[in-house]
């Protein structure tokens, strides 16, 4: 009796179904050899499974090329979707193209189809069903173009083969489970600049991927949704790019393995609760120049702040003797720029750095760690000699020398009745050696024998030279003259018993005459 109510309240509720409810046609229709069910919905086609009916198909195997349209009674239709369970335990099919019509694709479309390592999801597809791709195995990698915007829920769960897989800017959803028991997958790329969603607090996106080494998160991406990388024990290292302005609750909680975290965001993100749970406080924190103030108040759970520093550069001279190398402008991790200059000590000049360059200061804008060494080069002078008379006298020893060379140099008069007397800076010594410092000039001063001028001393007279003057004391009244080496008269005074003052024109020798007695020498250096 009650198995009889129960077929009668089967049957009440199939008379019960609205006479809205509309049955669907199913044809089969054959495109490269492969024969495939199709439905008519809204106008278009959608792949369906075989019969309508399970078991699906059982004959499909190899590689499977889906068609944009396909023809029923004489009218042609789009294939817009692949519906649910289309292709449910396919284990043969071993890749699948599909068409640049197809928009969705349903739930459970792919799940089991444990051969499948090659599927092409074309631009057109803008959701993925849950569990689309549950079960398959053999799956390596799965590029999801940029017109979805959401995954289903479990959509590629327990694609073990699956090693990388990702996610485009274009995605705003990622329900959960997505990706779990992905345990071969160690590469994730996400793009989804505006997903602000992926799984939950107990229905991980990522549960189970515990090969997980390498997240990479696009320049553009706004928000790390919460819970994205919960657990992803595997995952040494993370940069999250300067686009970042907040990172959701949980984001990276259980991330025991990292080792470092990089953020390049001057500004530190934002942080929703426990996104960095059991990860360690210790761990160095790589920041932009200048934000440590700001993460240490954002991200206080961390204490090991690390701010990039300017490379460094070391300057040397090769011959500390002959100058000096310096930094005049210290780079800072604000500005690359630093300036360094190489500074002679006397006799010497800079002739080049190490590399060839000649810049001096030179400006450089340094990338890594590097070295300079000034070399120098020993400074030429010219020594300049000459007569202060050609014609009673002449020189030697004058050209150009390096620095703290010696040279000699020598006065020789013309005649006999010619004699040397000095030269310009009082020195008597011919041949002379003398120690090149500079640029330098010697005259040598000669004297004519014919005049009367003679070294005798005049008896009770003072003669000598001060600040540029000739002083005479003691001439008694007499008549005072003063010559040059040559000869020739330049001053007469007469003694008024108080000293007399000559103005001597230049450094050199000069002659003082008193009355008829011989004269005396006197050497002026002005």
């Amino acid at each position: 009796m009650k198995q009889k109510l129960f077929y009668f309240a089967i049957f009440l509720t199939v008379l019960a179904i609205p006479q809205s409810v509309k049955a669907y046609v199913v044809f089969s229709y054959t495109y490269q050899g492969q024969t495939l069910y199709y439905k008519i919905v809204n106008g278009e086609a959608q792949v369906t499974y075989q019969n309508n009916g399970s078991p699906t198909y059982t004959n499909l195997s190899g590689a499977l090329v889906i068609p944009d349209t396909v023809t029923y009674n004489s009218a042609t239709y789009f294939v817009s979707s692949i519906g649910d369970c289309a292709f449910r335990g396919c284990s043969g099919l071993t890749s699948v193209t599909i068409p640049n019509s197809v928009t969705s694709i349903g739930n459970y479309a792919f799940a089991y189809c444990s051969g499948l390592t090659s599927v092409t999801i074309p631009n057109s597809v803008t959701s993925i069903g849950y569990l689309a791709f549950y079960g398959c195995s053999g799956l390596t990698s799965v590029t999801i173009p940029n017109s979805v915007t959401s995954i289903g829920s479990s959509a590629f769960s327990g694609c073990s083969g699956l090693t990388s897989v990702t996610i485009p800017n274009s995605v705003t959803f990622i329900d959960e489970y997505a990706f779990s028991g992905c345990s071969g997958l160690t590469s994730v790329i996400f793009n989804a600049d505006s997903c602000t969603s992926a799984g939950s607090y107990s229905d991980r996106v990522f549960d189970g991927c515990i090969n997980i080494t390498n997240f990479t998160f696009g320049n553009n991406v706004r928000v790390i949704p919460p819970y994205l990388c919960w657990g992803l024990s595997s995952l040494t290292s993370v940069t999250i790019p300067n686009s970042v302005t907040s990172i959701g609750e949980y984001a990276f909680s259980g991330c025991s393995g990292l080792t470092e975290i990089t953020s390049l965001a001057t500004v530190a993100p934002t942080l929703g609760d426990n996104v960095f749970y059991n990860v360690s406080s210790s761990i160095p924190i790589y920041i932009p120049c200048g934000s440590t103030a700001l993460y240490q108040s954002s991200w206080s759970h961390f204490n090991n702040f690390v701010e990039p520093s300017a490379p460094n550069i070391d300057v040397q001279t090769a011959n500390s003797t002959m100058g000096i190398a310096t930094i005049t402008i210290q780079a800072t991790c604000f500005n690359p720029t630093t300036v360094i200059t190489a500074t002679a000590n006397y006799g010497y000049h800079f002739s080049q750095w190490n590399d060839g360059n000649t810049d001096n200061p030179r400006t450089i804008t340094l990338i890594q760690d590097t070295s300079f060494v000034a070399n120098f080069t020993l400074n030429q002078y010219t020594l300049t000699v000459q007569s202060n008379n050609e014609s009673i006298g002449t020189v030697d020893g004058g050209g150009t020398y390096n620095y703290l060379d010696t040279a000699v140099i020598t006065a020789t008069p013309i005649e006999d009745h010619h004699n040397f007397v000095c030269w310009s800076d009082g020195n008597t010594e011919n041949p002379r050696v003398v120690t090149v410092t500079g640029n330098i000039t010697y005259t040598a001063y000669f004297e004519a024998n014919d005049v009367g001028i003679s070294d005798a001393d005049v008896i009770n007279v003072k003669v000598y030279s001060s600040n540029g003057f000739i002083l005479v004391e003691g001439a008694d009244g007499n008549t005072v003259m003063l010559y040059d080496v040559s000869g020739r008269v330049l001053a007469t005074r007469r003694d008024d018993y108080t000293p007399l003052r000559f103005n001597a024109p230049a450094s050199g020798a000069y002659m003082i005459r008193i009355g008829n007695h011989p004269a005396k020498r006197v050497v002026v250096i002005r």
